[in-house]
């Protein structure tokens, strides 16, 4: 997972001065804005996207893109929940979605 955390973050995120992310963001952002669950983690990632803004140090960058790609897998897994209208997406959005908000949190705290 850490290639692939990688290739996220310097690929997709960072590259384009974030042109591709942007548009997967607005788009999880239209799905999850009538969900309650889910706004404490679209907020988090927006502290995310901003924090990627000043951030100089690669290493750094490096060290969170694992728990940056947990974070919007688990935000992308809420997304599904919502545009299937899953039967077990209470359960879900109670149970998994918390895990999000953990992810990002630790990649804003070792961005400071």
């Amino acid at each position: 997972n850490g290639i692939q955390a990688n290739d996220l973050l310097f690929r997709k995120i960072l590259r384009d001065k974030g042109a591709a992310f942007h548009a997967f963001f607005t788009e999880l952002k239209n799905h999850l804005k009538d969900e309650a669950k889910a706004k404490e983690a679209l907020t988090l990632l927006e502290k995310v996207i901003a924090s990627f803004k000043s951030e100089t140090d690669l290493e750094k960058l490096a060290f969170v893109a694992k728990p940056l790609l947990n974070g919007l897998g688990y935000l992308k897994g809420a997304e599904m929940h919502v545009r299937a209208k899953s039967d077990v997406k209470e359960f879900y959005f109670n149970n998994i979605l918390p895990r999000a908000n953990a992810n990002l949190i630790t990649v804003i705290h070792n961005l400071k």
